[in-house]
């Protein structure tokens, strides 16, 4: 689809067209598929992270930074002390999150485990296909996501939207990271769970995005303090746990 035109309105009632811009198409040399699906060490430190994982809530870049403290040993004391100072001194917002967006994150060590199984409700979301004419209505969200990203860059590895979720007879989901070596065989749709690759280091971080919210929905991350997110998310805070390939298989396939 072709990039919208755009025309400056000028005071007099002049118009100036805006120059069409180049926009290349991104390279068809696989370069992000290849580093996301590479496989990475088996193991590494402690951190960044906890066992088991802890989802904060986006506050602002400061409190983001500051979770990187987090790991085996002192757990989230350090960042707790520090966000607590620094939510007194600094405004919301900036990073990540905007008005129509929340967002909740955690930071994983394969120094815990080598796959990292995340499981909640999933909330109700808008069905936009095929060809909505208008936005559905009576949904918890307008969207949900979940993301595996690279911590120092921010690179984006893969993404789970709502549509593509398999959830269980009970409406829940569960959605396994790890590198593809150690993706377990029944990490698939077929056996409700979705996969994410890890990435190509020893650590690796899960975003988590909840749009647009109803009012009704509470449990939503806009809702949601920071500190007490699993609290105040419930069921739909997804909580998690460090696992290894033969463990998960284990379980055996749960279909729906």
């Amino acid at each position: 689809m072709p990039l919208p035109s755009v025309t400056l309105k000028l005071p007099g009632g002049h118009s100036v067209a805006v120059p069409q811009c180049n926009l290349p198409a991104v390279p068809p040399h696989g370069l992000n598929d290849a580093v996301a699906d590479a496989n990475g060490p088996d193991d590494g430190p402690p951190w960044p992270g906890t066992n088991p994982p802890v989802w904060h809530r986006s506050y602002n870049g400061l409190t983001s930074a500051a979770t990187l403290t987090d790991n085996g040993g002192s757990a989230t004391q350090v960042s707790d002390a520090m966000s607590a100072q620094i939510m007194q001194h600094a405004s919301k917002g900036g990073f990540l999150d905007n008005p129509d967006n929340a967002y909740v994150y955690t930071m994983l060590s394969k120094g815990y485990g080598s796959v990292a199984v995340f499981r909640a409700k999933l909330p109700a979301f808008a069905d936009t296909y095929p060809h909505a004419h208008t936005m559905p209505s009576g949904t918890q969200l307008r969207y949900w996501s979940m993301c595996s990203y690279e911590i120092a860059t921010e690179r984006y590895f893969g993404c789970v939207t709502d549509d593509e979720v398999t959830p269980d007879a009970n409406g829940y989901f569960t959605i396994v990271m790890s590198d593809p070596a150690d993706r377990p065989v029944n990490a698939t749709t077929k056996c409700n769970v979705n996969w994410l690759p890890w990435g190509p280091a020893t650590e690796s971080l899960a975003i988590m995005r909840n749009m647009l919210p109803d009012p009704t929905f509470t449990n939503a991350i806009q809702f949601a303090g920071y500190g007490t997110e699993a609290h105040d998310m419930g069921a739909y805070y997804p909580g998690g746990q460090y696992t290894t390939k033969s463990a998960f298989e284990a379980r055996g396939c749960h279909t729906r």
